[in-house]
This record gives C-alpha cells, structure tokens and sequence, in this order.
C-alpha cells in the first residue's frame, strides 16, 4: 500500500500558506486512518491548500460514474469531510460548479471519479481566479488547476493607540456639575 503525505510552508509579501499532498489509500480502515494522521499535521492557523488523490467522493451522483462504488464506503466520505472540516478548506472546484457532473480519473470501461481535489482555505475563496479539470493526454487522469492570489497582509498601524477617555465627557454636563459644587 502506497502512502504519500507532503506538506511545505511558503511565504510571499509576508503571508505565510501551506500547500499539502496527498496520495490516500482506497480502503479502510487506512484510509480513514490516514484522513486522521493528515488532520493532525495540519496546523489549523496557516492557511493551507490541500490537494490531489484523496480516493474517495462525497456525492455518489456527482463524482461518480459507473464501476463497482462499494470500496467507497461512507465512512471515508465522513474521515474526508472531519479532516477538510478541520483544516479550515473548502472544495474550491465544488463550490465554483455545484451542480456539474465532472471526473479527474477514468477508466477504459467508462468508469469515472472525481476522487482528485484541491481544497483552499475558506478565507481564501474571494482569491480564487479560476478552477479547472483538464484533460491529459495518455493518462487515466486529469490534472486540477487553480489560479489564486496569495492575499496581501494586513498592514499593521503605526504603534499603540492609547484612547482619550476625556473626550467621552460631556461638556455641558461637566459645566453643571462645576457649578452645582459651588453653591
């Protein structure tokens, strides 16, 4: 059973992002044990896109065609949605098509998946210039592109602002109370 977790930390203009890959196992109990290791890794504060073959689909009718889907079990639908619900991410290509029926992996006999995600962080989802599936010629697969702009940071101010409290009293009232003191 082949495994692969890979995760690097970036920064650009002062942002720091993770970028995750995956290559998760097609059974359980591995697989849903796999989603469990990939959410603790994760730091849930950094911003991280989470992306390729997660060998599993959440809507049977959308991202799946055909074959035998009884290896796909519930369960690893659930583990899936636990670890993207953890890490703060969101179904980019989903959410931009949520009703298009589309696949990234293809079998000769007309059996398809849509098991190859890229997941960006919610903050992130006003970014995202585009989403696609392309095709690629000579494989099973279809290669998941995005196009987003890292945001910039937020400036930080000048220093510490200390509030006047002075200014919350009110003249008038202040100007009563002075000359009830001196009768």
């Amino acid at each position: 059973m082949r495994l692969v977790f890979v995760m690097a930390h970036f920064s650009q203009n002062d942002v720091t992002f993770g970028v995750v890959c995956v290559y998760a196992p097609n059974r359980n109990p591995e697989q849903n044990d796999f989603f469990g290791y990939c959410a603790d890794q994760i730091d849930p504060v950094v911003s991280t896109v989470l992306s390729e073959d997660f060998n599993a689909v959440f809507d049977q009718s959308l991202d799946r065609h055909g074959g035998n889907i009884s290896h796909n079990s519930c369960e690893s639908s659930l583990a899936l949605r636990d670890l993207f619900h953890d890490c703060c991410v969101i179904d980019i290509w989903r959410s931009l098509y949520p009703t298009v029926a589309a696949f990234t992996w293809l079998k000769p006999d007309g059996a398809s998946s849509r098991i190859d995600l890229i997941r960006c962080p919610h903050s992130w989802l006003h970014r995202v210039d585009s989403c696609e599936i392309l095709p690629c010629p000579f494989s099973d697969r279809c290669a998941v592109a995005l196009k987003i702009s890292i945001p910039e940071p937020i400036p930080h101010g000048p220093g510490r602002w200390k509030f006047n409290s002075s200014i919350l009293v009110d003249a008038d009232l202040a100007c009563l109370e002075a000359q009830e003191e001196l009768f």
